[in-house]
């Protein structure tokens, strides 16, 4: 599967929940935060699974798509 294919419903998806669209780091936290519940709700037979599932993929999806669409540059890490 094209992951571009499947990036403009998810975008939209992120538009009309109300999602931020320009945090790329807080983008990257929210998929480390969805991959753990979706790894506890398989670990514990949680039916919830597929919707966590669910909210990885548009995350990671979103994480593309601001690089393609902002132009989003990684911040300079600051010693």
């Amino acid at each position: 599967m094209d992951i571009s294919y499947a990036q403009k419903p998810a975008w939209e998806s992120r538009l009309m929940k109300k999602f931020h669209t320009r945090d790329v780091d807080v983008e990257f936290g929210l998929l480390a935060a969805e991959v753990g519940e979706a790894f506890t709700a398989w670990r514990k037979g949680r039916l919830d699974l597929g919707e966590e599932l669910a909210g990885v993929f548009l995350h990671l999806t979103g994480c593309r798509r601001f690089r393609y669409l902002t132009g989003c540059r990684r911040r300079p890490v600051r010693r």
